[in-house]
């Protein structure tokens, strides 16, 4: 009969707790990747020889973690038929490639009432534009990604972000002073 004594149970256990702690560092791991684990112990028996067991391998797949965020709500103030630009971040803070949905509306909340003109010319237009050198400026070879009634996307690789310039011409007949505003769709 053989006899087992307290530090190879304890190593046992040592070795299933690393075997679970890299399970739980899988979240900062990208999608898709699998991580093995085997354990191994060393043991001498009553007779000094030495023996090796390998326990079986196990093998953990990362699932994707979805998540993003936007930069905060903002809102300025600008005179009758002047340009007015937004700029927000958008982030991957998952562990994937993800795509996300742009949108936009004119109006002021629940009221109906448009603040920007709803104009078809390009450069007047309410807008989003994808800032691709991340300048803080809409340049000539960047175009709108989405525009009123028209969606878009962007996609983004885990931790990577995106700057997006949200852009409109305000009302001629709009009131000095009148305070705009741009609100994140997505609160989480």
């Amino acid at each position: 009969m053989m006899k087992v004594n307290k530090n190879l149970l304890v190593l046992l256990m040592a070795i299933i707790c690393v075997a679970f702690a890299d399970q739980a560092r899988a979240a900062a791991t990208h999608a898709g990747v699998n991580i093995q684990n085997q354990g191994t112990i060393t043991y001498e028996d009553i007779f000094n020889n030495q023996h090796t067991v390998h326990s079986n391998i196990s093998i953990f797949k990362v699932k994707q973690i979805y998540g993003a965020t936007i930069s905060q709500d903002q809102d300025k103030i600008a005179s009758p038929s002047t340009g007015v630009n937004f700029i927000h971040l958008l982030k991957n803070i998952g562990n994937g490639e993800d795509t996300y949905t742009v949108s936009i509306t004119n109006g002021v909340s629940g009221s109906g009432v448009g603040l920007f003109d709803a104009t078809t010319d390009t450069a007047n237009r309410l807008q989003v534009v994808l800032d691709a050198n991340n300048n803080g400026e809409i340049d000539s070879d960047e175009t709108a990604i989405a525009t009123l009634g028209s969606d878009g996307t962007v996609t983004l690789d885990a931790d990577e972000q995106a700057m997006l310039i949200v852009h409109g011409t305000t009302l001629s007949s709009g009131n000095a002073g009148a305070t705009l505003g741009v609100i994140s769709g997505n609160k989480s």
